[in-house]
């Protein structure tokens, strides 16, 4: 039979040898998580990317339809057709590249032109609040369309008109029900 320090000294190299196995075993599934996590991430940027590119070229054909069907020649339809062509060769560069080269050809361009950089994400943010604001607008508008009025005044009732005693108007407040000199009309 070991000695209680022997026995002591197991149970500590046990518990040692367990300690191990639990952190390695969850070095592992953090780094497996990590993994996932990444691709999930790289997934969903890819699919944004992809929608994004889907939105500009449709901005495109539109661009390109307003200008195909002008039926006088100028500025504005020349403007159109340029900014149709432009937005297709945005599209199309968005197509060909992945999330991590974007995002460094996006870096490089900041570090090169910080200025023009700064210009442009004002004008996208812009562009973006504008939108957001429209949506949430249009949102609002067709909800109101949706619900029917009332007319009718909180705290109001035909039998008694004035609001209720605890509302900031109070009852009649020791004033007459009636006004003076205008026939007895309720005020």
């Amino acid at each position: 039979m070991p000695s209680g320090n022997a026995a002591g000294q197991h149970v500590a190299g046990v518990t040692k040898q367990e300690l191990h196995k639990v952190c390695s075993e969850t070095k592992s599934q953090a780094k497996a998580l990590y993994r996932e996590t990444q691709t999930e991430l790289a997934d969903q940027t890819a699919s944004q990317q992809k929608r994004v590119a889907s939105v500009i070229r449709s901005l495109a054909d539109e661009f390109g339809a307003m200008a195909g069907t002008s039926e006088t020649q100028g500025v504005a339809s020349d403007l159109a057709q340029q900014a149709a062509t432009r937005a297709t060769g945005i599209a199309d560069w968005l197509d060909q590249r992945d999330p991590g080269s974007l995002l460094s050809e996006v870096k490089n361009y900041a570090r090169r032109k910080p200025g023009t950089f700064i210009a442009i994400a004002a004008v996208a943010g812009v562009l973006a609040g504008r939108l957001t604001r429209g949506v949430i607008e249009e949102h609002k508008d067709s909800a109101e369309d949706s619900t029917p009025e009332s007319t009718v005044t909180p705290g109001y009732t035909a039998t008694n008109p004035d609001f209720t005693a605890g509302s900031d108007y109070g009852s009649n407040a020791g004033f007459p029900s009636t006004t003076p000199g205008l026939g007895g009309l309720p005020r």
